[in-house]
């Protein structure tokens, strides 16, 4: 079983990386006073509470950035999201994954369209959808804790999940802070 697993984890692999290369980002350093978009990504299966994700939207939104989340829940409910009112937060479930395990064809092209400034993958986990997901958006900046994927990403923190999301969030806010603009 874990063969097969580690298998389709390499397959899925190959299939993100080729269809990834079609899809050029542009690669922009912003300091953080100049973001005005941020897309925020979540493994809600593994978030114990889900006004962890409300509190992390509300910190961006607070500093005048436009916010957007997107939260997998593969097995979870979602009563505690939808109840998140005026926030942009895009629920994805398992009717949203083929059976490669990454996005539908029009999640895909629902994606591919969406550009911000900033993508940050918030996920302790190594789902595969979610860094699909971060490298698929059209973002000048992609940041994301420390995973195998870690090439995917322009910045990587490693952060344990003890230190926790808010600890995470604030390191970005901090290093973002400390850089000069910077377009390449």
């Amino acid at each position: 079983m874990k063969l097969f697993k580690k298998f389709r984890q390499n397959l899925a692999e190959k299939v993100i990386a080729q269809l990834t290369t079609t899809h050029a980002s542009r690669h922009v350093f912003l300091p953080y006073d100049e973001i005005k978009s941020i897309l925020l990504i979540f493994d809600g299966d593994i978030i114990e509470n889900k006004t962890d994700i409300q509190r992390i939207y509300d910190s961006f939104y607070l500093d005048k950035k436009e916010v957007e989340a997107i939260v997998l829940l593969r097995k979870g409910d979602t009563e505690g999201l939808f109840l998140m009112g005026g926030r942009r937060i895009t629920v994805l479930t398992k009717t949203d994954i083929d059976n490669k395990g990454l996005p539908t064809e029009p999640l895909l092209n629902q994606l591919a369209a969406k550009s911000v400034d900033v993508v940050v993958n918030l996920s302790f986990s190594d789902a595969l959808i979610l860094h699909y997901i971060a490298r698929l958006v059209n973002a000048g900046m992609k940041i994301a804790l420390a995973h195998h994927q870690k090439l995917w990403y322009n910045f990587t923190f490693q952060i344990t999940p003890n230190e926790g999301l808010d600890y995470f969030t604030e390191q970005i806010k901090s290093y973002l802070r400390t850089i000069k603009s910077k377009k390449f």
